[in-house]
């Protein structure tokens, strides 16, 4: 029987087809046919199969099979698509779901390490598509729940990790339009909470597991534990996480999580105390949730000390204008992302290309580059091609593109840990920060308040937090005039126009970081009015933000009026602010 599984298990893996062949179906002739109903039952049937087959040959295989590193993504993928094309129909979707377990359990440390990475992206796309169909959502609510049981903290690190990038952080207070390559970090917030009570199996998916039921942990490190996790712990797994590799991938995705559960994690303790009627019980319950975010921004704090001292790696001549001769220094993508008018065309800018190049500079020349022989003048031709002979031009467009690709996945890389950080900072301190004074009061109207009021003495953002997170916000100020997705990002900006305006900048020991921010700003300034490439491209609304946060609001003003007698409010007028 091992050698027939072996066998089966080489020949499915060398094929070609395989596993295109599983999934693929004609649906273009589905359009107004009128066997459309039968036509997508034969083909539900067909997936059936195919996850049957695979199932049997699982369970077949010993536990410790040596998987190569692309072998059990092929096979997944047969789940993944049968899931994703019939997951309204009950028998598919249980029988798939009911592998999906079976392969969970038989291959343990397989998909410990890297099997939920594969599977969980489809699952959580399923249940933003299904949201409306009640028994999908509870199922896929179920088998979640599963899969935390077995296996824990694993499970939960590569589940977060692998949807990281398809969370859009939204505002739980109002309708957001998300793309459809999106999915609101209301739905991930919703289907996290499910890990913290029972779920009862709508399709009784369970029953086609043979393993023991109830399922267990099978790591006995947890066996210990409860079979529930509640988001707050969630969040502080991942600031353990960030704060043990906070320049890993894993590290970044998890500050992309916590951006993106914690204002639904607010505002839904906030809902809590409010249905209880804003006892006392519920009040410090509400405060010791405050409390404990308030430490998590303090110890990312602490450990992100890399994310403000690192260097910035990439060029910084994006938006700059060099010789004349020479390529500009823009690309058509910050070009075509910033002008919202669309007054350049296709192109991005007047005067080039569609790959941000002066039009004149991609017109063909004279010079060419070829591997032997004498020079050929003339135009260059399409049917010259099969000679080797390649314009100049086409050479350094091609090696433009490839630098500029580079830079701005550095960019990125650089851009978006340090835009997290800075909003989860300000998220906790503008949801959380009146919040704590109306508890306070509640407290205080009690008739228990000495028992906690020393307790509820305590500062969302000290002094030392303030410090490291305007070193972050400096890091990315000095980048942003290069770059305007830089100078755009959501970090920075709602960090310039909430938090700041929102500080008791009066202290002395807070007094230094507005400091060093207001001539950051003068610098940002400078360099925007002094290059007109940086003064045509930028987006003056992100501009008009960064003024705004530490010039419009009065209380800036008041809680420190020793440096707005200086030069960068002055100069405003010259760059068009007033």
């Amino acid at each position: 029987l091992e050698a027939q599984v072996n066998f089966v298990h080489s020949e499915l893996t060398k094929l070609p087809s395989f596993p295109r062949k599983c999934l693929e179906f004609d649906l273009p002739i589905l359009k107004g046919h009128v066997l459309k109903s039968h036509l997508l039952g034969i083909d539900a049937i067909h997936k059936q199969m195919w996850v049957w087959l695979l199932s049997t040959l699982f369970e077949r295989m010993p536990a410790d099979f040596a998987w190569a590193s692309c072998d059990l993504v092929k096979f997944l993928t047969v789940y993944n698509g049968a899931i994703a094309t019939h997951a309204d129909e009950s028998a598919v979707l249980r029988f798939t779901l009911a592998a999906y377990l079976t392969a969970a359990i038989r291959f343990n440390q397989t998909m410990l390490l890297k099997g939920y990475q594969h599977i969980m992206p489809v699952l959580f796309t399923m249940y933003r598509e299904s949201k409306n169909d009640s028994i999908v959502c509870k199922s896929l609510e179920f088998i979640v729940k599963q899969f935390y049981v077995i296996h824990r903290k694993p499970f939960i690190l590569q589940f977060l990790g692998s949807v990281a990038h398809l969370v859009y952080v939204d505002n739980p207070l109002s309708e957001t339009i998300v793309t459809q390559d999106k999915i609101p970090s209301k739905l991930l917030y919703e289907l996290l909470t499910c890990l913290e009570d029972d779920i009862v199996d709508p399709l009784d998916i369970l029953d086609l597991v043979n393993y023991p039921k109830p399922l267990k942990n099978l790591d006995f490190c947890y066996r210990d534990e409860a079979p529930t996790i509640t988001i707050l712990e969630i969040i502080h797994l991942c600031v353990l996480t960030v704060g043990y590799a906070p320049e890993s991938v894993r590290g970044k995705e998890m500050l992309k999580i916590l951006e993106a559960l914690t204002p639904h994690y607010i505002l839904a303790t906030k809902n809590t105390t409010k249905l209880m009627k804003n006892t006392s019980g519920a009040a410090k319950a509400e405060l010791l949730c405050v409390h404990q975010l308030s430490s998590c921004i303090k110890g990312l704090a602490a450990v992100c000390e890399s994310y403000s001292k690192n260097a910035f790696m990439g060029t910084s001549n994006k938006m700059d204008i060099v010789s004349s001769g020479n390529v500009r220094r823009n690309s058509s993508i910050i070009l075509n992302s910033q002008n919202k008018s669309g007054q350049y065309g296709q192109g991005g800018s007047k005067g080039l290309g569609a790959t941000g190049l002066p039009k004149s500079f991609l017109q063909p020349k004279q010079s060419f580059l070829f591997t032997g022989g004498k020079p050929v003048s003339g135009t260059w031709e399409p049917h010259r091609a099969n000679l080797k002979i390649m314009p100049m031009t086409e050479v350094k467009e091609r090696k433009y593109k490839l630098s500029l690709g580079d830079d701005e996945a550095i960019y990125r890389e650089f851009r978006e840990p340090r835009s997290s950080l800075l909003h989860f900072a300000t998220i906790c301190h503008s949801m959380c920060n009146q919040r704590v004074g109306e508890l306070r009061r509640l407290l205080t109207e009690d008739s228990s308040k000495s028992s906690s009021s020393n307790s509820t003495n305590f500062e969302i953002i000290d002094a030392k937090t303030h410090s490291r997170l305007m070193e972050v916000a400096l890091a990315l100020l000095k980048v942003a005039p290069h770059d305007p997705l830089t100078l755009g990002c959501h970090g920075l900006q709602r960090y310039i126009t909430e938090l700041v305006p929102n500080t008791d900048w009066s202290s002395e020991a807070n007094r230094n970081a507005l400091n060093l921010l207001l001539k950051r700003l003068e610098k940002v300034f400078l360099k925007i009015t002094k290059k007109h490439a940086i003064r045509r491209q930028v987006d003056w609304d992100f501009v008009s933000n960064l003024v705004k946060g530490v010039y419009d609001p009065p209380e800036t003003a008041v809680r420190c009026p020793l440096r707005f007698h200086e030069g960068v409010f002055v100069r405003g007028p010259q760059l068009g602010f007033g």
